[in-house]
């Protein structure tokens, strides 16, 4: 018989659990409709990657979201009932993004909270994603230009299960949608199922913690072994990305656009399948100053990265948007590194780039009745490999403020696409040979109080068997040098080479 967590007995034994599902499904049958039972359980300390591992099927959606730097991760995955599934996108003017989609899937949204019925079992009081949570994900364009485009143009997953930790705490929530004609033993059958998962999770690694690193360079020296001439893309690409950057410049020169960022693709195929649990496990490990996300379409294509921007975060009526742009080496020591350092809070031409995302942000806060507080001279963001120009811009909401509406304003910001942003539109468009899909676009989540977290699908790979596309960008206004250009690509793309593990 199944072993689960010793806590998850306690529940159990005294049908808690199964008297809160009767609730639901006599409510469900008063008033003629589904309902949402989400409750939360505690459960034994475990890593996220591995619950990850032993939960999910290839052909299984999944969302795992991961913050180092709060100790804090969750990992999503979805049920076979297609009513959980939110999937659409209108297409805008000339392909344009439009709040359509957003607004579709913030009703969608609305109608599963104003159905959804909590009970919390966990007894931490302090804990706020105690019910559901839904886990959200939109293409940079709203509309593909393919139609075999990976992802769809809007997508909100209702999880089935998910397990969320924080600091050396575990929970599991649970999202069943109880109908009338349901048998209820059914459900606590998924219950046990996914809860019998998670106990071979840990019997895996156990006490398994965040901050858990390779041997410094291993990765990378095994990497260089079995990809020697893919340490960097070909010369013909990136002549054709430089190609494309002097377009730029010279559509900035003509007054045609004020900025843009073109992003680069690298296709690497490899002798066998790419492991994802292996490098997701790299790029926790090489990059614990950025977000790790995985999001499946079921169809044995996962997008994965490490994202160092956060787009919009809401919590308790506090807002927080990062504008990230303008960028720099790190040096190989102290001197040279805090040289570059310097170097890039003085330069003109990376300032005015930061300029641009700064006001932008703060312009579609006031536009949506908000007062954004920010400082007028940036930060650095120093990360692994690069440091960036950073400011982040605050404001305060009123309980009524749509996380989605303020997330359609935001999307994209000049630090992804350019300005103006109907221009850079079609000459991105024009010019990137490839369909950017999640590539630079918001994926996150909101919980069922209004609160979330979004960021930008940067530094990120789209894997597919044997099969990885790494994308990159890079922002280029007056005075961009296509070689440097060049080179900002070659560096992220390095990142994320070295991340990759074959099985």
């Amino acid at each position: 018989m199944p072993v689960v967590p010793h806590r998850l007995e306690r529940v159990q034994n005294n049908t808690k659990i199964f008297q809160f599902l009767k609730h639901c499904y006599q409510q469900a049958c008063r008033d003629h409709q589904t309902k949402l039972a989400s409750f939360a359980i505690a459960v034994d300390t475990i890593d996220p990657l591995m619950a990850l591992n032993h939960l999910t099927a290839p052909n299984q959606r999944h969302f795992y979201y991961e913050n180092s730097a709060q100790q804090q991760a969750m990992v999503a995955v979805g049920a076979p009932n297609s009513s959980l599934e939110c999937l659409g996108g209108s297409s805008g003017r000339n392909g344009n993004t439009s709040s359509d989609r957003f607004l579709q899937a913030s009703h969608w949204i609305e109608q599963w909270r104003s159905s959804t019925l909590i009970e919390d079992f966990s007894n931490c009081s302090n804990w706020t994603f105690t019910g559901p949570q839904f886990f959200c994900s939109f293409t940079f364009f709203e509309q593909s230009i393919t139609t075999q485009a990976p992802f769809s143009d809007a997508y909100v997953m209702l999880p089935q299960f998910q397990l969320t930790r924080q600091g050396q705490d575990c929970w599991g929530v649970f999202n069943l949608p109880i109908a009338p004609q349901d048998d209820l033993t059914d459900w606590m059958d998924v219950v046990r199922r996914y809860l019998t998962q998670l106990q071979r999770a840990s019997d895996d690694l156990p006490g398994t913690v965040f901050n858990h690193r390779p041997a410094k360079g291993k990765e990378g020296a095994h990497l260089k072994g079995l990809f020697p001439s893919l340490s960097q893309p070909s010369k013909k690409k990136l002549a054709a990305f430089r190609t494309r950057v002097v377009k730029a410049l010279n559509a900035i020169e003509a007054g045609v656009i004020h900025k843009v960022v073109l992003a680069h693709r690298l296709t690497v195929e490899a002798a066998a399948p790419f492991e994802l649990m292996a490098s997701l496990q790299n790029l926790r490990c090489n990059h614990p100053d950025c977000y790790l996300f995985s999001v499946s379409n079921g169809q044995g294509q996962t997008f994965i990265g490490a994202s160092p921007e956060r787009l919009l975060s809401i919590s308790s009526g506090q807002l927080l948007s990062d504008a990230l742009a303008g960028s720099a080496p790190r040096g190989t020591f102290a001197q040279a590194d805090a040289a570059l350092a310097q170097q890039l809070l003085q330069s003109a031409k990376e300032r005015h780039e930061h300029r641009l995302v700064v006001e932008f942000i703060a312009e579609a806060l006031i536009n949506l009745g908000l007062s954004p507080k920010y400082c007028t001279t940036p930060g650095l963001l120093q990360l692994a490999n690069i440091q960036h120009l950073h400011t982040p811009i605050r404001a305060q909401i009123s309980s009524q403020t749509n996380a989605l509406q303020v997330l359609a304003k935001l999307h994209p910001t000049p630090a992804v696409a350019g300005v103006p942003r109907d221009r850079v539109w079609d000459f991105i468009r024009s010019q990137e040979p490839f369909e950017r899909s999640l590539y630079a676009a918001p994926l996150g989540w909101i919980d069922h109080q209004g609160n979330c977290e979004f960021i930008v699908g940067i530094r990120s790979a789209l894997l597919e068997g044997q099969v990885a596309n790494l994308y990159a960008g890079a922002g280029i206004v007056a005075g961009s040098d296509p070689d440097k250009e060049v080179a900002e690509i070659q560096l992220k793309l390095r990142a994320l080479l070295e991340a990759l593990s074959m099985g």
